[in-house]
């Protein structure tokens, strides 16, 4: 991928997500700039997703390669 991440990156609809968790897609894994799937979702304020990846059990606490949320 040009960016790196996982297909959780590309995900459009919460069952997606909910699918490729349960699949065993790695929640918290980064892309080449140091940001996870919950960092994506927020930047496109895909709030329905965001929701997704947090009752999945994303990290909240995960900061980018910047030190920034």
């Amino acid at each position: 991928m040009k960016n790196g991440g996982t297909p959780l990156y590309w995900a459009t609809t919460k069952e997606v997500v909910i699918a490729l968790v349960e699949l065993g897609c790695s929640i918290d894994a980064r892309n080449f700039s140091g940001h996870t799937a919950l960092h994506v979702m927020v930047q496109r304020d895909w709030f329905e997703l965001v929701v997704a990846l947090l009752s999945c059990g994303a990290g909240i606490n995960l900061v980018d390669s910047t030190g920034i949320f």
